[in-house]
Order: structure tokens, then sequence, then C-alpha cells
């Protein structure tokens, strides 16, 4: 590779050293041009790993000193930065074609579109039902992210929100498309302000979609571009810190386009249609009303 790097491949490491392995390997395999790099962001500092990557061609190891999250480590990997474009992966992402031609010609192609992403496959090869996904208002989060939708996932606004009922990728509908494969062009991303850090994991995508709509350009999911995203189950102890986070960026997205009383709202909102806290709620009901019955008899 001769002088600037066409692409930036930024790829934010924590505790997924096997995934980034094959992640790199499928890159290789697929990615037919070579005006590339690769920049990892290890927030998880592993020695082992450092030794495996450090000088390996077209590959930049940073180390983060702390788990900065998804939104600071890839704003890390982007200061570092030197490709006209820049492509967000996950580690546990499997290139299936070549898209790093096939995402950059396409933003060179259409100067309207502000950020494109590949079609995501399950690890059986199906497509994911919920590609890319409408405008997250505090309704539509509520029949879309809920209990709500988990009784009644066939509902007709979670259906308009996952644009479950389309033909294809409709970009004039997207407001959000996946974080774990995306690519935008490097300065475009430097002027909207990059991710914002607040948000340490969940909530990036409809956050920075929301700014690119802003800027007036498109969201696009290409699906001639073909990645698998195998996510791994968590521990229940992980699960339970995932929970933590998610709740935090849920709080931090609706306060910041709609202020804290939107925000303290949607808290409230999603207690009163979490299902497990109905039920729970229904039992002590149940009982404190044979408990009432019993002292009358």
């Amino acid at each position: 590779m001769s002088g600037l790097p066409l692409v930036s491949i930024i790829i934010v490491n924590y505790r997924s050293a096997q995934q980034l392995h094959r992640c790199l390997n499928s890159i290789r395999e697929k990615c037919a041009i070579e005006n590339y790099e690769i920049i990892i962001v290890d927030n998880e500092g592993n020695e082992i790993l450092a030794d495996q990557l450090r000088g390996r061609k077209s590959i930049t190891y940073l180390v983060a000193g702390q788990n900065l999250g998804y939104g600071g480590g890839n704003n890390l990997g982007a200061d570092h930065a030197a490709g006209k474009y820049l492509l967000f992966l996950n580690p546990d992402v499997i290139v299936k074609t070549d898209i790093v031609s096939q995402l950059s010609n396409y933003l060179s192609k259409h100067s309207h579109v502000g950020a494109v992403a590949p079609t995501l496959l399950h690890t059986n090869g199906q497509e994911y039902i919920y590609q890319g996904s409408g405008p997250l208002t505090i309704w539509t989060y509520l029949m879309s992210h809920t209990s709500i939708h988990r009784l009644w996932p066939q509902n007709p606004v979670a259906r308009r929100h996952y644009l479950a009922n389309i033909d294809g990728f409709d970009s004039a509908k997207l407001a959000a498309i996946p974080g774990c494969a995306m690519m935008i062009g490097r300065e475009l991303f430097h002027t909207l302000g990059r991710f914002d850090a607040r948000f340490f994991l969940y909530f990036e995508e409809w956050d920075f979609g929301r700014r690119i709509s802003r800027a007036g350009l498109k969201l696009v999911i290409l699906p001639e571009a073909i990645v698998i995203h195998d996510q791994k189950k968590e521990d229940i102890q992980v699960s339970s810190d995932l929970n933590k986070i998610y709740r935090k960026s849920r709080f931090e997205y609706f306060k910041k386009y709609g202020g804290l009383w939107t925000a303290l709202l949607v808290e409230a909102l999603f207690f009163c249609t979490n299902w497990r806290i109905m039920l729970g709620l229904m039992v002590i009901l149940v009982l404190w009303r044979s408990f009432i019955l019993w002292v009358r008899m």
C-alpha cells in the first residue's frame, strides 16, 4: 500500500480476541483492494493480543488505557485514521463480501448519503429481522423495545419502526443503521462531532443517525454487501452489567433529545410496561387481598 489509505477499518476490542482474529482473517480473505488500514483499539489491554498484532502489516494497535466503550473507542481509532472513509466494525463480525470496496464505492457515487451499512446475517445464514429502524420516539420505544413488543411483536407501530412492511431497505425511512458494521466519510464523521461518548454502549446508532439526518443526508443499507454478526451469549453477571449500561444510555438519549422530564417519563413508562414488575405487583395485590379476607374471617 502506497500513499494514504482509502479506507480506515476501526475495530474496538474488549475481551473478544478470538472473534477479532476471525474478523481480521475474513477481511483479508474477502477484500480485493489493498488500499486500506486496520486500527485496533484495545479497551481491555490484552498483552497477548498486543504481542500478536504489533508489527503486523497495515495494522495499528492502540491501547485505550481504560474501557472507553463503543463510542469512545471508535473516536480514539478515528483520531489515528488516515483513510478517506471510516469503516467501523465489531470484532464479532465476519465479512462475507468485499464490503470495503462495496461500501466505499457506494459512498463515492452518492453524495447525498451520509453513512452506509451492509446486510446482517445470523451464523445460520438467515437475515436479521431488524436491520435498520425508523425514528426512535417515546411511542416507538414503548411499542418496539419493551414488554409490549414481546407480548405483541406484530403491532403496527413496531412493524413501521423496524421497517418490516417495506420491500427492501428504504433509505427515506431509515433513521438508524447497524453500528456493528458502518461506513462514513472521515471528514463528515468529524464535522458531525464524532460519536457522543455519553453513550458507552447502545443508542449510539440512533443518536448518530439523527445527526446525519439533521445534516440533510441519508442512511442506506446495501443488500449486496454482506456480513455475519455472530453475537456471543453473555453470562448472568455480564448481562446484568449490560442492562445497567443500556438503562443509562436510554436515559441519556431521551434526555439529550427531549430534556430531563422526557427521560424521567420514559423511565416511568418502562417501569409500568415491564412484565416482570407488573406480574410482581399483581402477585403482591393478590396476596394482600387474601390477607385482608383472612383477617376479616
